[in-house]
């Protein structure tokens, strides 16, 4: 308690003095507030929610007007292409679980790239458990509006099972 007390009395000291606390919490802010592997990472938190809640139409909003998606046989280009997909996929089964697992994440300025692995589980209509595993890798643009949007997601299968 006395450590703190000292603390908390040469920071009033400094504070007083020079602004400088002040000054260093607001730097801090603005460093960490534009951290974009911090953002990146968000956004495919955003995009893992959205998949579980199978949210069609948000979903296709996270991707660029002519943002790709390669998923097996499956290539949808284009917001109404990718509407369709998801609209098709979680009317054949419903999300139960994605495990999205992020190997990295890189950014700088406005363009960001992950690599990593998934797992879903889905159930169709019919009650049959559809498990798929493998790997992705996101390209993301960052919007003027600080958004940032998939310009392409590769889901790669790496092993799939029925139960």
């Amino acid at each position: 308690m006395r450590n703190i007390l000292v603390i908390a009395a040469l920071c009033t000291v400094v504070v007083s003095q020079s602004g400088c606390l002040m000054a260093a919490r607001h730097a801090y802010r603005a460093v960490t507030a534009e951290q974009p592997e911090s953002q990146v990472n968000a956004a495919l938190d955003r995009y893992k929610g959205l998949v579980l809640n199978a949210d069609s139409s948000r979903l296709a909003d996270m991707f660029e007007p002519q943002g790709e998606l390669f998923h097996g046989d499956q290539k949808p280009v284009g917001h109404d292409a990718l509407l369709d997909y998801f609209k098709a996929r979680f009317a054949s089964a419903k999300p139960v679980e994605l495990e999205l697992r992020t190997a990295s994440t890189t950014a700088h300025g406005s363009s960001g790239t992950q690599h990593g692995s998934y797992r879903e589980t889905r159930r169709s209509a019919s009650g049959e458990t559809i498990k798929e595993e493998g790997s992705f890798e996101a390209q993301w643009r960052r919007e003027a509006d600080g958004r940032w949007l998939l310009q392409r997601l590769l889901l790669t299968r790496g092993g799939t099972g029925g139960g």
